[in-house]
């Protein structure tokens, strides 16, 4: 499906982190058209951390949250076409807020972990997810070289 995505912006960091943003589109129920922005932080030591992030866009029904293995696996096959594949001990997180355009979110952002089977597409073999406690969640911010959610919107033209 790299036909309905965009090309991803693939930065390396002075600390030696491959960081890749870009907006991740699929078909979802109903064959609607959905989309999210997806973050990758490739680290040293052969981690990686990967954030699917809500974004508000009314040409769109649905969010990640309602498809996650859908966008999860699209994102797997549009970095692939870059040469990049993502480590076994890759961690999934989906993270909303109010860039979601949500409305129980308008002062809030909340990370859940999503723990799932490896498979080459992400597949649908989710079994798990951990919504973390505030100090979880300035934990990986301070472990990530991330930009603001709404600065990588806007540089993804979402």
């Amino acid at each position: 499906m790299s036909e309905v995505n965009s090309t991803p912006r693939i930065e390396d960091l002075p600390d030696g982190t491959r960081r890749i943003v870009t907006a991740v589109r699929w078909k979802g129920f109903y064959e609607h058209d959905n989309v999210c922005l997806g973050r990758v932080y490739i680290l040293i030591g052969g981690e990686a951390v990967v954030v699917l992030s809500e974004v508000l866009d009314e040409r769109f029904e649905f969010q990640p949250g309602i498809d996650f293995p859908s966008a999860a696996g699209n994102l797997i096959s549009l970095i692939s076409e870059y040469g990049i594949a993502l480590p076994e001990s890759t961690r999934w997180y989906e993270h909303t807020g109010p860039h979601a355009g949500d409305e129980v979110f308008t002062d809030n952002e909340e990370y859940i972990r999503v723990t799932h089977r490896r498979s080459d597409d992400f597949g649908a073999e989710i079994y798990g997810y951990h919504r973390l406690a505030p100090e979880e969640v300035r934990k990986l911010l301070s472990d990530l070289p991330i930009a603001s959610v709404e600065e990588d919107i806007a540089s993804v033209g979402l």
